[in-house]
């Protein structure tokens, strides 16, 4: 009996920890990527800022899109255009640290978008892409728990 009720705590615990920080970084009233349309970012014309319009909840955030057809291409597949880490800066996490990132500071590689911090940060990240990306995912999602 006290085995499971110690099991049950953890999990608990666990499970507060994890929800410590959103996973999808968002500034004043849960805008995800302060506001722009995600599915500009992959196209040759760069990221253009979202309208409530169009306006879509997922992953616990408020998405905005230019029009009806962009909202339905990330309705229909959400994972191609969300960008890595929630929008928290590569780098930052790389390091073990916290930090939301730029609509100003981006990258696609590989087919997925990257937000970082900073110009600096940026710049130190296109030196070693995939190893940073590594030591990223090796933090991700567990960071959020700091947080």
């Amino acid at each position: 009996m006290n085995k499971v009720f110690i099991l049950i705590l953890t999990l608990c615990i666990f499970h507060v920890e994890v929800d410590a920080a959103s996973k999808v970084y968002t500034r004043s009233g849960n805008l995800a990527v302060e506001g722009y349309d995600v599915t500009t970012f992959f196209e040759s014309g760069g990221p253009q800022m979202g309208s409530s319009d169009h306006e879509l909840s997922y992953d616990g955030a408020t998405w905005h899109f230019i029009n009806e057809e962009n909202l339905e291409l990330f309705k229909d597949n959400p994972e191609t255009y969300t960008p890595q880490y929630g929008g928290y800066c590569i780098m930052a996490i790389s390091q073990g640290r916290l930090t939301g990132g730029s609509t100003e500071h981006w990258i696609v590689f590989d087919g997925d978008l990257y937000l970082l911090c900073n110009q600096n940060a940026l710049n130190n990240w296109l030196k070693s892409p995939y190893f940073h990306i590594w030591k990223a995912d090796s933090r991700w999602p567990q960071i959020l728990s700091i947080y």
